[in-house]
């Protein structure tokens, strides 16, 4: 009977957080890329025109750390009357072409982790059990459970660090996201500096694996920093890569006001060939970036 009573206290017990988040962390620090990869960064927009979508072709180096992009999208293609550059409005205040950039040149990377994670460049480093151990004990976790490495003979990154107690973290319950059983947990920064953005985690329940994020801004300059984002993620060819990001509030930029945005990093693929890295056009009105790790 006595034994009955404490499987069913343990069932009933608050999970800790810190574990908890611990656990997603090393889920991201265990995660293995390819060396380079192609995708289409799609931006998605709403506003009383309707629904517009473009399409940039993009490129990551996890060598670098680095993302080229074609500045010019698909839909820019497609509506070569409207020009690329910058007008002004009646009050001499600077905006885009009217089919130029709906929010900006997004020069994003698909595996961005919004600080879960950290960031190494690639090495063939082996992860150091002292610092394994460090970020084991700062959060409490003896035992996390980081992801499979990807089944292939493709050039990965490897990154395990020790992390600094940068949130508050409270268990909000388990929930359901898309099919997945999942811990939520609330985030509040210790360190009010811009790159503590995180606000809730929706944590697999199986794998650690980051299913939803919310953050409470995103990107290093524009609308987008003054705004909640939600960021979905999911899985390809074995790793962990943004599904899409999606503005949780009306956004402003240009002159325009969108009633939804949303950001999608689609067709995911190895690259065979060295990327044509350039710089994006001093001309664009705005580039997009995350901000660094």
């Amino acid at each position: 009977m006595l034994h009955l009573i404490l499987a069913a206290m343990a069932a009933t017990a608050t999970p800790d957080p810190y574990q908890l988040f611990s656990r997603a962390r090393a889920y991201w620090d265990g995660q293995r890329y390819p060396q380079l990869v192609d995708y289409d960064t799609v931006v998605d927009v709403r506003d009383t025109r309707g629904e517009r979508v473009e399409r940039y072709a993009s490129a990551y180096d996890a060598r670098a750390g680095k993302v080229w992009v074609d500045p010019v999208s698909d839909y820019e293609r497609a509506h070569p009357a409207s020009g690329r550059g910058v007008g002004f409005n009646l009050s001499g205040a600077a905006q885009p072409a009217p089919d130029q950039d709906f929010i900006g040149v997004p020069k994003l990377a698909p595996n961005y982790s919004f600080t879960i994670g950290r960031f190494v460049p690639f090495s063939s480093v082996q992860p150091d059990a002292d610092v394994v151990r460090q970020v084991r004990d700062e959060f409490h976790d003896p035992n996390p459970h980081p992801a499979t490495a990807m089944s292939s003979g493709l050039k990965e990154i490897t990154a395990v660090v020790a992390y600094r107690h940068t949130y508050d973290i409270a268990y909000a319950g388990d929930e359901v996201v898309d099919g997945v059983d999942t811990y939520h947990l609330r985030l509040a920064p210790l360190h009010v500096d811009g790159r503590y953005r995180l606000r809730d985690l929706w944590i697999d329940r199986a794998t650690y694996a980051t299913v939803r994020a919310r953050t409470v801004s995103n990107f290093v300059d524009g609308p987008g920093t003054g705004i909640p984002w939600t960021i979905d993620f999911s899985d390809v060819d074995g790793a962990r890569y943004i599904a899409s990001e999606s503005a949780d509030a009306r956004y402003k930029y240009g002159g325009r006001s969108y009633d939804s945005v949303d950001i999608r990093f689609e067709n995911i693929r190895v690259r065979a060939t060295q990327l044509p890295f350039q710089p994006v056009p001093f001309s664009a009105f705005l580039i997009l970036v995350e901000p660094s790790l």
